[in-house]
């Protein structure tokens, strides 16, 4: 018995000859680029590994391994300098017929913001470098593309806080999906916030739980506040992109300060 070869599968293994070539190329690129600064480290077994598949004569099968990086990206939004982590991972098919696939670490930036830079750096790749190798280009950019990112953050957090300040609430917000807000005062400056808020374009928000108080001669409204300021919860992410909220944090956070029915009716638990 004889086995042939389809011609289809040739030509797919030609195609991916090309792309893990290139993709080498690249790497010898980044590495003379970065590696000296220590600012980017490449998964040596996946390159030894695809480096010897390339010099195979006879290439039967697809290569076993992806080239992956760690690219450290310097941002200084001029009060301190954020140490930025590009997790790179580069599928066969790259640059041919596949984007790259970036995760971003930076534990002193928002999560937030994270997600939105991953957003354009994938959205970059796919609309301006299809088909080209791009990693350089998205490496450099990261910074500026980051910068109106983090401007206009800094602008709504603090339109939210003296929004907060200014209408004398208190209460507490959660990072992270979901997210939560709880604020406490006078009614009128409730309703106020919420309609802030809702104007933030990111923001979708529905009022799950109202609580009304009457205010007498012998119970001021500080007699009925559980906070002391409006704080932000910030709990253990966890999830694929480590953007999701620990809600047992939040449960014990709430049962803590006597609020642990309101958990239950936020959450239908």
């Amino acid at each position: 018995m004889v086995a042939v070869a389809d011609d289809s599968d040739t030509d797919n293994l030609s195609i991916l000859s090309c792309d893990v070539e290139e993709q080498l190329e690249e790497c010898e690129s980044l590495l003379s680029l970065f590696e000296a600064e220590g600012l980017i480290d490449v998964d040596q077994a996946a390159l030894l590994s695809l480096t010897e598949w390339c010099k195979a004569s006879e290439k039967t099968t697809n290569p076993s391994a992806l080239l992956s990086y760690i690219a450290k990206v310097p941002f200084d939004d001029n009060r301190r300098v954020h140490s930025i982590e590009l997790s790179i991972t580069l599928p066969l098919n790259y640059p041919s017929r596949a984007q790259p696939s970036i995760l971003i670490r930076c534990n002193s930036l928002p999560r937030r913001l994270i997600d939105q830079l991953e957003d354009q750096l994938r959205h970059q790749a796919k609309e301006d470098y299809f088909g080209d190798c791009c990693l350089y280009q998205l490496i450099d950019a990261t910074p500026s593309l980051l910068q109106p990112l983090f401007e206009s953050y800094n602008q709504s957090e603090s339109i939210q806080s003296k929004s907060a300040h200014d209408l004398d609430l208190t209460g507490f917000s959660v990072v992270g999906k979901p997210g939560l807000v709880c604020v406490e005062g006078e009614q009128q400056n409730v309703v106020e916030y919420v309609l802030r808020l809702r104007r933030l374009p990111w923001q979708k928000m529905q009022t799950k739980v109202t609580q009304t108080f009457n205010i007498t001669k012998d119970k001021r409204l500080n007699d009925f506040r559980i906070f002391e300021a409006m704080t932000e919860l910030v709990t253990d992410a966890h999830g694929p992109r480590r953007n999701h909220a620990d809600m047992g944090q939040v449960r014990d956070f709430l049962e803590k300060n006597g609020l642990g029915d309101v958990f239950s009716e936020i959450f239908a638990v």
